[in-house]
């Protein structure tokens, strides 16, 4: 499947509100043309623990402290990895899916989009963390992130992609005509290459290609919204690489015959252009993130990347989730985001 979004408004997905009806109303305003499935990780810090809690083998949640870490020494007898690879073989994604309570914002979003359907809607997205990132902060019962244990770092990787295709079927039941864009959230690819990780190219390759065959989505992307390899990410079987062009524009510009190889091939980039902290959303306006936006692309170009491919290819959003701002940053960080498209299409596009 082929799609150009030639500037279409898009978000990351985790919001500051607490109100899940209202954040999802926002949502649907403000990215009438890709909604996305939020996370409300400010309602209650189970909003976040569904990623990790379901289907997990040996996965051990402390709610009072809570705190939550794989627990190798229980694998003695390997009854949850034989449970948990049961499961796995056999297609069982309702195994490894997200209780009610840890995840009302996504089913809010589902129950939205079910009944108010839109003819405008080309992408719904919906994401979770990626198994870099997830496996370099969770750890085992010694504090050792579990990327470095092969066994659970397999066992992480196919929890992840069962949980993705959960998510894709919920979406799919909600909104079975709209194709869906996954992403993979990546921040911890900016520890790549760092005197921190020993994280092989190897690694991130197998590991991410691994949750994109299967998942099954109709498009991928992978979002870091730090500076980072950016040819790494650019090899995997991703769509589209959404990174933080408030900050990163410069760095990514770097690679220009890896971003114009990328481009030719399909390839998106979902340009982070709406700073995600408050005090540097006040001092912007449409206009000027508009400018800075044809700086960076202007930047690209001088350096060999196609024009025309650049404009076809580019997504506008936010630079990050807007978890960290204040409920009203982040509304205008979405009206912006929204703004924004609107000026590049009308501008390029008619």
């Amino acid at each position: 499947m082929t799609f150009s979004p030639r500037f279409m408004a898009a978000s990351i997905g985790s919001t500051p509100h607490t109100d899940p009806v209202r954040a999802c109303q926002l949502i649907l305003e403000s990215f009438p043309e890709a909604p996305v499935v939020p996370t409300l990780p400010r309602l209650s810090y189970k909003e976040g623990l569904a990623l990790f809690r379901g289907g997990l083998p040996c996965f051990v949640v402390d709610e009072e402290k809570r705190h939550w870490f794989f627990d190798t020494s229980r694998n003695a007898d390997d009854e949850d990895l034989t449970r948990f690879y049961e499961h796995y073989l056999a297609g069982d994604v309702d195994y490894f899916g997200m209780a009610p309570e840890e995840s009302v914002g996504m089913r809010t979003m589902f129950k939205m989009l079910r009944e108010n359907p839109s003819a405008r809607w080309k992408l719904v997205k919906v994401g979770l963390r990626g198994p870099i990132s997830c496996g370099l902060t969770l750890t085992d019962e010694n504090r050792r992130p579990i990327f470095y244990n092969d066994t659970f770092r397999d066992a992480l990787v196919k929890a992840l992609t069962m949980k993705g295709k959960w998510l894709l079927k919920k979406l799919r039941e909600a909104a079975p005509d709209v194709a869906t864009l996954f992403q993979i959230g990546e921040p911890q690819m900016a520890l790549f290459g760092s005197a921190f990780t020993s994280v092989s190219k190897e690694d991130v390759l197998a590991c991410i290609n691994e949750m994109i065959d299967g998942l099954g989505s109709d498009f991928t992307v992978i979002h870091c919204c730090a500076n980072t390899d950016w040819p790494v990410l650019m090899a995997t079987e991703t769509d589209a690489i959404s990174f933080d062009a408030y900050e990163f524009t410069e760095s990514l510009a770097l690679y220009p015959r890896e971003v114009g190889a990328f481009l030719k091939r399909g390839g998106m980039l979902a340009w982070g252009i709406v700073p995600t902290a408050d005090e540097k959303l006040a001092g912007e306006t449409t206009e000027s993130l508009v400018d800075r936006l044809e700086a960076g692309m202007a930047l690209m170009s001088r350096r060999g990347v196609d024009k025309d491919m650049l404009l076809d290819s580019a997504l506008v959003t936010p630079s990050c989730a807007t978890t960290s701002m204040s409920v009203a940053g982040a509304e205008r960080a979405h009206v912006l985001t929204k703004e924004m498209s609107e000026t590049m299409r009308q501008r390029y596009f008619g």
